[in-house]
């Protein structure tokens, strides 16, 4: 028999980047890759976090703020009817 639970929070790695270089993060692993995720999959993560009633959004990194669309991406999860976001 299948249960059905319910998401309630999505975390997305925008991108590896990060300005800061703290010994015990595992962004060192990756080199702190300047590849960021495309805004295009970012968009499609969020609609289906909004078609699940996805309580909370959090984005990690690297460093989140120097992901250069995260303005982009806030203003599109406040058009959807679930818009509790948050960064780490």
């Amino acid at each position: 028999m299948f249960i059905w639970r319910k998401l309630n929070q999505c975390s997305i790695t925008l991108t590896r980047n990060c300005n800061l270089r703290c010994s015990f993060c595992y962004a060192k692993a990756t080199n702190y890759d300047n590849k960021n995720i495309e805004i295009t999959k970012v968009k499609k993560l969020i609609d289906f976090c909004d078609d699940l009633n996805v309580k909370y959004i959090v984005f990690t990194g690297g460093e989140p703020l120097l992901y250069p669309q995260l303005v982009e991406i806030l203003k599109y999860i406040k058009t959807k009817k679930n818009s509790t976001i948050f960064c780490k």
